[in-house]
């Protein structure tokens, strides 16, 4: 996710974090449900590039998660676990039936200059 839309766009977009959050209040709103029912976990904000290239944009992956984490304290979402920062990508499989997790983290090889 990234952390704020522009604001310019007439529909929301999950994929930036503060209208993600928005649909979520909306659909706990429509449920009934409060934060304190809610747990959650965050995953990614790592450097898919390696260290050499784009050196100077190595922060947006912390500031994503440091943006992300404030939200959710704010709304009073309890982050339980995390698998944050880092080198290279992860691959996310979240079963909907039974709330399993399953997390592959693959870091780019460091070669060293010849």
């Amino acid at each position: 996710m990234m952390p704020g839309s522009s604001g310019d766009r007439d529909k929301e977009d999950s994929r930036y974090v503060d209208d993600a959050l928005r649909i979520f209040e909306r659909h706990m709103r429509r449920n009934g449900t409060g934060a304190g029912d809610y747990e959650g976990g965050l995953i990614g904000g790592g450097n898919m590039f390696s260290p050499r290239v784009f050196a100077d944009e190595r922060e947006i992956g912390r500031l994503n998660v440091d943006d992300t984490l404030s939200r959710l304290e704010v709304m009073g979402i309890r982050v339980v676990a995390r698998d944050c920062g880092g080198e290279g990508y992860r691959n996310v499989a979240f079963d909907l039936w039974n709330g399993e997790l399953r997390l592959s983290h693959n870091a780019p090889e460091l070669r060293l200059p010849t």
